[in-house]
């Protein structure tokens, strides 16, 4: 493997290359070509959630943070942590008070969060934007800390299927979903539609003045219906961009703290809608020093705009520099693999970035019954209602090397035992192993962990030092590594994660990138062979807006070392 930073900055670079045509989609030499991964990986299963795992966060300790619907599990308002290493779960007790009587209402406050938007700060505490039912316009504080909850101040408006970001300065913009409950997607009307933002201090616990804004409304009113839950990811020159439906718009965040201004507009995605029940994934890929380039990976969907359960998925992604300006274009990166609507995709600890579940044909939502669904353990569910709306389960990942711009080629990884439909999520824990949970439709109440085939290629690096729980902006961490053993490849780069936290195939705040490698020393000493890479943190909190973060090491032959939990305000 060629050096990562020369490798990864001629793969980004490539995007700039070739003919563009009057779709406004760049026209690659040759689509996407696959490759064989260095092995198949492997699936731990039936790792006890508690409850159906509609919403997944990572907390600082490592554990995850579960909760869902109402009546999904446990008490009524069912909340888990969930230690995927020991495969044990606990209730999280929080009582409230519910019709007069004491009950545990979780991470909820008794007030049903189920389709809402959540982000973590960097103290593990979880945001959470809207619900269901009546209680469309709340927002709950849940500090994982002290292991108590606030009721904030109602939202001013319903926000049903939401999307939230973490700003540059701490605050968190929520945008868009509908004003009240089941409306999202093609049946919604233009009077139950939210396509307005708002902004959250959680410094000062409270929401900006101006309450609803409308300067994402245009955006929001030319892609309905079908835009809820958009991505939404901060840019490096502090601003962001929001992809609803197949528009891409760029906006300022202004100086008031408050707002931001509309821009410009990049080119559609091409295609339909990719937001649900069309449900596409969006991911911004890796960044590499100087961190001013960034682009964002747009994968699946739906072949045609008002799909029905027997409407096939797209195969297609597209790539875009949305750091190059309004003539940036969109790059097509496939085929992939597999046909896939409503799947969920992290990035690696290598920097790849791999998708779960989803299926080849349908949209996401439920459907009627019944419908009987077996599994590939020899176990399944006889669906009786708020059953799947898809056929063609996808066991098998897919991973997607933004380097190279190839995919894993189809039957070359280990395949899940469960299928993982509607209301189903994937994070990044930091040994590196990907917990995959939910599925609402198959009422799964079990994880999986998949280990990537970079857990089965011998010993791998540990980090043994170097690494406070907190840093700040600009700070270099002289990382202390231990090789003893024996390690394939030298330790040459560091990768930075920001934790996950996710539901509906959204990850909220994803970002990774690359950090600036300032010294390297390897020590000889067979008692303790290892060394010191020295990396510096992005001075910018643009490109690293407060939150929890992973850091890695890696080698030049593609071994992670476990991450590290870190904190930057």
């Amino acid at each position: 493997m060629r050096l990562v930073t020369g490798a990864i900055l001629l793969g980004l670079a490539a995007l700039a290359a070739g003919q563009v045509n009057d779709t406004g989609v760049q026209a690659a030499g040759a689509l996407a070509g696959f490759f064989f991964p260095p092995g198949k990986g492997s699936w731990v299963s039936n790792i006890p959630t508690g409850v159906v795992a509609i919403y997944q966060a990572l907390m600082k300790d490592g554990n995850v943070l579960v909760y869902s619907n109402r009546f999904m599990g446990l008490d009524e308002f069912g909340t888990t942590i969930v230690d995927p290493y020991k495969k044990k779960m606990r209730e999280l007790y929080i009582p409230g008070k519910l019709n007069g009587k004491t009950v545990n209402c979780g991470i909820h406050a008794c007030q049903n969060a189920f389709c809402s938007s959540q982000v973590v700060t960097a103290d593990s505490d979880v945001l959470i934007f809207g619900g269901h039912n009546e209680f469309v316009k709340a927002m709950r504080r849940f500090s994982y800390e002290k292991n108590t909850i606030t009721d904030i101040d109602k939202m001013p408006s319903g926000r049903w299927y939401p999307s939230s970001v973490t700003l540059p300065d701490g605050t968190v913009l929520t945008v868009g979903g509908t004003k009240l409950s089941g409306k999202a997607g093609w049946h919604c009307k233009p009077n139950e539609d939210n396509p307005t933002y708002i902004v959250y201090r959680p410094s000062k616990n409270n929401f900006a003045p101006g309450g609803d804004r409308k300067d994402m409304t245009r955006q929001l009113n030319r892609a309905f219906p079908a835009h809820t839950y958009p991505v939404v990811t901060v840019t490096p020159d502090g601003g962001l961009i929001m992809s609803a439906g197949k528009t891409l718009a760029k906006y300022a965040y202004n100086k008031d703290g408050a707002s931001v201004r509309h821009l410009f507009d990049f080119a559609d995605r091409p295609g339909p809608s990719w937001n649900y029940p069309q449900t596409g994934v969006g991911m911004p890929l890796p960044m590499v020093p100087p961190h001013k380039q960034l682009f964002l990976l747009a994968t699946g969907g739906s072949v045609e705009d008002r799909a029905k359960d027997e409407t096939p998925a797209r195969d297609e992604a597209h790539v875009i520099e949305i750091s190059g300006g309004r003539a940036a274009k969109w790059k097509q990166v496939g085929g992939m693999p597999y046909r896939r609507v409503m799947g969920d995709a992290v990035t690696l600890c290598d920097g790849k970035v791999i998708f779960f579940g989803g299926a080849e044909k349908g949209i996401a939502g439920w459907g009627q019954g019944p419908k009987n669904i077996r599994f590939r353990d020899g176990k399944g569910y006889n669906c009786k209602k708020k059953c799947p709306r898809t056929t063609g389960e996808h066991y098998e990942p897919i991973i997607y090397d933004p380097v190279t711009e190839k995919w894993s080629r189809r039957g070359t990884l280990a395949l899940a035992m469960r299928p993982r439909l509607y209301h189903s999520t994937a994070t990044l824990l930091p040994n590196c192993q990907v917990m995959v949970a939910g599925s609402d439709v198959t009422y799964d109440t079990t994880a999986e962990l998949y280990s990537p085939p970079y857990l089965s290629q011998g010993k791998r690096p540990v980090i043994i030092g170097g690494v406070p729980e907190a840093v700040t902006r600009g700070q270099v961490l002289a990382v202390d590594y231990s090789t003893k053993g024996g390690v394939l490849g030298k330790v040459t780069r560091a990768l930075l994660l920001r934790t996950g936290t996710c539901t509906h195939s959204s990850q909220f705040d994803a970002s990774s990138m690359w950090l600036e490698v300032t010294n390297s020393f390897v020590r000889f000493d067979p008692a303790n062979p290892g060394g010191v890479l020295s990396v510096k943190i992005p001075a910018s909190p643009a490109v690293v807006p407060p939150g929890m973060y992973m850091l890695v090491l890696n080698t030049n032959r593609g071994l992670p070392t476990d991450g590290k939990i870190i904190s930057i305000k």
